[in-house]
């Protein structure tokens, strides 16, 4: 297992991240949701796995790189490897299992844009929901979010997918 790590690891790396990013791109989600999930129910198997296999099947790798070394890269890689999960996560909810159609009722409080460093904008969308104290925040696509204004009333069908995240397909 060792050698092929070393010899195709770093392309099955891209290939594991640039896959987790396709969802987002085609789902509109209720904020990080998809993240909340993979970190509530998967941080533990995924770091359990990565230690497992640094500890019982590089043992080369083990005594070249150094106790704290190794621990370190482990980890960081875990902790990739965890956040590009919520991609899959996403995915997972849309295309697997029952799909549950739920009708969101409420008014548009707030319209937020947010432009990351890297160029790229995010928009959401903040409805008030009858049965909710707090707005529900939903991160939307540009097109999704010019059709609202503040005060509007919010009437959409979004699905509830298998794990119990709401999505809209964009």
């Amino acid at each position: 297992m060792e050698f092929y790590l070393k010899k195709y690891g770093d392309w099955l790396f891209i290939l594991v991240a640039i896959v987790a990013i396709v969802p987002n791109f085609l789902f509109d989600t209720v904020l990080n949701a998809p993240y909340h999930w993979a970190f509530k129910y998967l941080s533990i198997p995924i770091f359990g796995i990565s230690f497992y296999v640094y500890f019982y099947k590089l043992p080369r790798f083990r005594r070249k790189a150094g106790k704290f070394k190794g621990i370190a890269w482990t980890s960081m890689v875990a902790a990739l490897l965890l956040l590009f999960s919520g991609g899959y996560v996403l995915f997972f909810n849309a295309y697997v299992g029952s799909q549950d159609e739920v009708y969101l009722k409420g008014t548009v409080v707030e319209l937020d844009t947010y432009k990351s460093t890297k160029g790229g904008m995010s928009y959401y969308v903040y409805v008030s929901l009858p049965n909710s104290n707090e707005p529900v925040k939903l991160d939307v696509s540009k097109a999704h979010f010019n059709t609202f204004e503040v005060g509007s009333e919010f009437k959409e069908v979004w699905i509830r997918g298998s794990l119990g995240i709401l999505y809209h397909r964009r």
